[in-house]
């Protein structure tokens, strides 16, 4: 059964102790947009999924559930 993007996000998000509102700020976005994309993955943009792994600790692939994450 493939993970979607929103599980792993939020499953990382939580792993790091991030909060909504920092990976907000990091991705230079309002927490409402945030929870947009996160309700709509495929409305992520290229820029946006590169900072959203970065801050995760994983890849893009993993990110959008192209290869399994550790």
């Amino acid at each position: 059964m493939k993970i979607g993007m929103k599980q792993i996000i939020e499953s990382k998000r939580m792993l790091y102790g991030i909060s909504r509102a920092e990976l907000a700020a990091a991705m230079q976005m309002c927490e409402r947009t945030l929870g947009i994309r996160l309700a709509q993955p495929d409305t992520f943009t290229l820029k946006e999924l590169r900072v959203l792994a970065k801050k995760l600790h994983i890849t893009v692939a993993e990110l959008i559930g192209e290869t399994q994450c550790a």
